[in-house]
Order: C-alpha cells, then sequence, then structure tokens
C-alpha cells in the first residue's frame, strides 16, 4: 500500500512538472512575441537599403537617401553626398527603438493621437525590398511621448519623443559638410597663402618636403594633422553654392579673405579661401563642391598664423643618450651647479665636497629634458647671436665631452599665435636653429631640486 501511494505521488510530481514546463515555455513565447512586436524597425541597419523622411510640417519635403557601394547619397530633396557617420548613427538609433506600449483600445476618432494632420512619416526599405513604413502623430501623451502607426494598420504605438524630432530633420543634416572631401592619399602639394607668407609643401614618395628644400626635414605627423583637420572639418551652415555671386562672396568678407589654400589631388585642383567678419565668424568657400559656409574658428585660427617653420622637424632639438650622461652643469643668473655619477649616484660637487642627492631626482631631471617643447621656430637670417642671458645646461659623457646642451635667454611676454605667452629665446647643441621655448617647459626641469638644502 506504501510502495502504491509512492508511486501515485511522483506520478503526481511528473504530471506537475511537465504541466509547469509547458506553462513556462508558452510564457517564454509570449514574451518573446512581445520583445519582437516592440521592435519597431525589424531591420539592421547595415541591412538598409534606402530610407525617407516625410515632413508634413515643411510642405512635404520629402529627404531620401539611397546606400551605394560608395557610401550613402541624398536622392532628394538635393542630390549631393551624405555623411556616412551621421547616416549610419541615424540608422543605429532608429533599429534600436521599442515601442513603450501598445495603446489597447485604438479609438475611433484619429484625431486623438494627431493621425488627421501628422508630423510625418518615416519610411525604410531593406536590401531583400521589404520596406515598412511608421506614421507619427501630432500629438503627445501625458509623458511627451509619441503616438505611431504602421502603413496600413490600425494598431497604434507610444514611441519616444525621438521620433517626433527625427521627422522634421533637415537635408544638411545628412549632407557630407566637410571643408574639404578628400582622401589624404590623393593629396600630392600643398600651397598656403597667410598673413605669415607663403608655404610650399610637396610629396616626394611617402613623405612631405618643402618644394625646393628638400633638405630641411619636416614633421610628418604635424602635417598628416592639418590635412586631417581640413577633412575633419564640417560646414556649421552651407550659406549658397554652385554658382556664388560676387554680392554674397562680399558679404561674407571673402573679397577679403585671409588665407587662400591650393591643393594638387591625384587628377584635379582644389581652393578654397577662408575669412573671419568683424563678428569673428568664420567663412569659406570652396571649389570643389563650389560652397560658401560658415565654420568655426578652429580650422581657420590654425591655417591664419602657419610659417615656413611650421612643420620643421622638432624631434632631434632635444634628443641625446641619456645613458650616456655622466656629468651635468648648469647655471642661471642666481646659481651654478655642477652633478656627478659616482658609483651609480648623482652627487653634487661642491669645491672640496660633495652632497649625495635623492636617486631619483637627477634621472628625472634628464628624462624631462629630453621631453622639452618649442613653441615656436625664431626666423634667423645670421649675424650676431640674438640669445641673452646666461642660463644654460650642459649635459657631458664620461670621456667630459658635451653631449648636449640647452641655453635660454631672459623671459618676456610676447604674442604667438595671437596668445599672449611667456617665453624665452632658446638654442640646443643638437640645431642650428634659434626658437622659443616657454617658462613652463623650463619649469617642469625642477632646477631648484637639484640644489641640496643647507
Amino acid at each position: 500500500m506504501k510502495n502504491k501511494s509512492t508511486w501515485v505521488f511522483l506520478i503526481f510530481v511528473a504530471i506537475l512538472g511537465a504541466f509547469t514546463a509547458w506553462d513556462l515555455q508558452i510564457d517564454n513565447k509570449n514574451e518573446e512575441k512581445k520583445i519582437k512586436d516592440a521592435v519597431l524597425v525589424p531591420f539592421q541597419p547595415e541591412q538598409i537599403q534606402t530610407f525617407s523622411i516625410l515632413n508634413k510640417k515643411q510642405s512635404d519635403q520629402k529627404i531620401t537617401l539611397d546606400k551605394s557601394v560608395d557610401g550613402w547619397r541624398l536622392t532628394s530633396p538635393i542630390q549631393d553626398w551624405a555623411d556616412n557617420a551621421a547616416t549610419d548613427e541615424f540608422l543605429l538609433q532608429l533599429s534600436k527603438q521599442k515601442a513603450v506600449s501598445t495603446v489597447s483600445k485604438v479609438a475611433s476618432d484619429i484625431s486623438v493621437y494627431g493621425f488627421n494632420s501628422p508630423l510625418g512619416s518615416i519610411s525604410i526599405t531593406h536590401q531583400n525590398k521589404q520596406n515598412i513604413s511608421l506614421e507619427i502623430g501630432s500629438e503627445k501623451t501625458f509623458e511627451q511621448n509619441t503616438y505611431l502607426r504602421k502603413k496600413d494598420q490600425s494598431e497604434v504605438f507610444v514611441g519616444s519623443p525621438d521620433w517626433a524630432t527625427w521627422v522634421q530633420k533637415s537635408p544638411s543634416e545628412f549632407r557630407d559638410r566637410r571643408f574639404l572631401r578628400a582622401k589624404l592619399s590623393a593629396i600630392k602639394k600643398i600651397e598656403i597663402k597667410n598673413p605669415q607668407g607663403t608655404l610650399d609643401l610637396e610629396k616626394k614618395g611617402e613623405a612631405w618636403i618643402v618644394s625646393g628644400q628638400p633638405e630641411i626635414r619636416q614633421d610628418q605627423n604635424r602635417i598628416r594633422e592639418m590635412l586631417s583637420q581640413m577633412t575633419l572639418t564640417k560646414a556649421e551652415e552651407i550659406v549658397a553654392e554652385k554658382n556664388i555671386s560676387d554680392a554674397d562672396q562680399k558679404k561674407y568678407g571673402l573679397k577679403n579673405f585671409q588665407v587662400q589654400i591650393f591643393l594638387d589631388l591625384n587628377e584635379k585642383k582644389w581652393q578654397a579661401v577662408l575669412a573671419q567678419n568683424k563678428d569673428k565668424s568664420v567663412y569659406a568657400m570652396t571649389s570643389e563642391p563650389a560652397f560658401l559656409m560658415r565654420l568655426d574658428d578652429s580650422l581657420y585660427s590654425h591655417l591664419k598664423f602657419l610659417k615656413k617653420s611650421s612643420f620643421k622637424d622638432r624631434t632631434q632639438i632635444f634628443s641625446f643618450n641619456k645613458e650616456a650622461a655622466q656629468k651635468i652643469a648648469f647655471q642661471t643668473a642666481l646659481k651654478k651647479q655642477i652633478l656627478s655619477l659616482k658609483n651609480q649616484k648623482w652627487i653634487v660637487e661642491e669645491g672640496e665636497t660633495s652632497t649625495p642627492l635623492e636617486e631619483k631626482i637627477v634621472p628625472e631631471f634628464i628624462d624631462h629634458l629630453t621631453k622639452l617643447g618649442l613653441i615656436e621656430f625664431f626666423e634667423f637670417n645670421g649675424g650676431k647671436t640674438p640669445l641673452k642671458g646666461q642660463n644654460k645646461i650642459e649635459v657631458k659623457d664620461s670621456q667630459d665631452k658635451t653631449i648636449f646642451e640647452l641655453a635660454w635667454g631672459f623671459f618676456q611676454k610676447i604674442r604667438i599665435d595671437d596668445i599672449e605667452r611667456t617665453v624665452a629665446l632658446a638654442k640646443t647643441s643638437q640645431s642650428a636653429d634659434f626658437f622659443y621655448i616657454e617658462q613652463s617647459e623650463i619649469d617642469k626641469l625642477k632646477l631648484l631640486e637639484l640644489i641640496p638644502r643647507k
């Protein structure tokens, strides 16, 4: 009898377990359906072939973009290349959208949701030609969410407020508004004219050189950074295009431009002019495409102050073999000091006596010395040295041979690149060039720490 009761109990548990599993499976399927139904755009961004935005509040303006092997392209209301990054980001945001909720009982009066006078619609087409279109109502929920419905369907969804913003996007938000539409590899020659003079660079193999002066070594990274800035700078506004009138050029100061650029690309030439108005607004006019655009001032401020020496290589100015340093002598207007490496320890020589220094102080000083930066080269055309003052650091090796020397003059306030800076004229033994160094750079050396406290 006991065994029979046990078997009945086990059978009951098994049936209960099977029912629970079946019920859980049903719940999971229902949950999966809810999640699937909540996704408003069931396409992956990279699978979208075309999309359009119809803005009913902007005279039925329709923005259409199509994807080709070369990227996204605007096909209406204007025809031009699109900003691929901005377009991809927009589609990514669309694909992440889910319905906040579904209206359980749809009212017969669609004006409740604003579908009698909708904001517009967004239509998306998949690579396989499957299409989905979402209409955005002009009314909002109490939480400021939007009402949406799919084309030819009565079901009403509640979506985020983003939909009301997206349907009112302008064509310029998708347009390629780059100052320079070119690949860096296509640029072969650069000519920049500004108040400082003319800068001519040309590419030989993979290296940039000064035209006619190949012996002057150039900082390749700084040149690439400048060109990258040109390709990454985007117009804040395209004011005019194609046949730009003399009146517009005069109005925006481009008849009296301060910067002019000429580029030789693979098979064509490109040019631009930039000007800053009295109100500090910066405008530019480019040749291809023919745009008159408003920019922020970052590119203009960079190009306006470029000089022939701006890209001169700086890596050798403060370079020396740190491991070879055995003696350091420095002098300022207030102090002279000699440091020597004895038995792997740095000491301060003071007549017949010596004072040891903390272990890390001198190695850190030498490391800072090799990492100093100059602010600008000084144009020196020969004659008497322009360097004044008695500040000097000299580094010697085990043979008492000088391997590095830095000399600098008095600090003074001058304007460089339209910014007031505290600088001194300086020179190192590694180069014939004079340059300006900021006081903050010398301060990094912490010279006072090399003087023992008594």
